[in-house]
């Protein structure tokens, strides 16, 4: 049985895949001179990586055999295990995932709390919508968990790093479901070259523009969210982080193009960055954190209008793809 739960978890794909990320959030946060790394830092980190193997890991897996559709996903024929033993170990995932954020509680990282309530809504909306965007959502969610380990300050270079994050995800998860678009999902041979071409050329574009911002970001701008009233951003980021969450709370499995809108979390922190440097009189800060604002909102309509496999074929309004040549029956 043992065995079986360790096969169905795949410890190397969560490292490989979720911790990678992960350990990128708590650098960033460590180089923007934001976050910083004391004995805290490291217990909700640890925590954390390890909520992702009871989240990823045991709970999100447990719920694919639950659900299961078919198809070759890996643990699936390697984890042999029933679906009233799968129930059981998604329960268990949820009572472990609780014993955790009472140690993240005595860290003081209240991000991390959220972050997690998140992940365990945004592992069930893609079992059982398999709406990709949720999917590369998780992983970003993975250096979110990094970064806030190390600060409570969500500041442009979280905002940056997870833009790069969701590139990088958004086109392996393309890769890692080509079986599902043979098998017909998507169903005609140019569909699918228009839609990777489409996905590669964002990555291959915007990746490295990325890289560039973010490392000016954290050389030549200050962030000064610390010297705002409490109030201020508990506002700003509680409507932004609110309104995310209330799109996930209330989602339907059949609208396949609803997500999670980052955009609100980003505005959210644009304000306080911007609004902090202007209390404390740092008027050249203010012009050099608009203007890398600018660059990495032009990037994120990219990102947004790329999200989603499906809307090669079901005319999403902000999506210029090229339409296929053959419809869905």
């Amino acid at each position: 049985m043992l065995r079986n739960i360790a096969k169905l978890m795949y410890l190397d794909v969560i490292v490989r895949t979720s911790w990678y990320p992960a350990i990128l959030g708590i650098a960033v946060a460590y180089i923007s001179n934001i976050g910083s790394l004391t004995i805290k830092t490291w217990i909700a980190f640890i925590a954390s990586i390890l909520g992702m193997l009871a989240i990823q890991g045991l709970y999100q897996h447990s719920l694919d055999i639950v659900h299961d559709k078919g198809g070759f996903s890996a643990f699936r024929g390697e984890a042999k295990v029933s679906i009233d033993q799968a129930k059981r170990m998604s329960k268990a995932s949820l009572i472990i995932a609780a014993i955790l954020a009472i140690i993240i509680v005595f860290t003081e990282r209240w991000w991390l709390l959220l972050l997690g309530v998140a992940a365990v809504r945004t592992a069930k909306l893609y079992v059982e919508s398999h709406n990709e965007f949720y999917a590369v959502f998780g992983f970003m969610l993975s250096y979110s968990v990094g970064y806030f380990s190390a600060t409570n300050y969500p500041t442009l270079p979280w905002l940056i790093g997870l833009l790069l994050v969701g590139f990088v995800y958004r086109a392996s998860l393309a890769m890692y479901r080509l079986d599902d678009y043979l098998d017909g999902e998507i169903p005609s041979t140019y569909a699918i070259i228009q839609y990777y071409r489409n996905i590669m050329r964002y990555t291959l574009h915007m990746i490295p523009l990325l890289t560039v911002i973010l490392l000016a970001s954290i050389t030549n701008i200050k962030y000064y969210v610390h010297a705002l009233p409490t109030y201020i951003p508990i506002l700003a980021w509680g409507l932004g982080f609110g309104y995310m969450g209330f799109n996930m709370l209330r989602y339907k499995a059949k609208a396949v193009l609803q997500e999670a809108p980052v955009w609100a979390v980003a505005l959210a922190v644009m304000v306080t960055d911007i609004y902090s440097s202007y209390i404390v009189g740092d008027m050249l800060n203010i012009v050099k954190t608009a203007f890398t604002y600018s660059v990495w909102w032009l990037i994120f309509y990219q990102f947004w209008i790329s999200r989603h496999a499906m809307c090669n074929y079901v005319k999403c309004p902000v999506n210029p793809f090229t339409l296929m040549k053959e419809k869905p029956k």
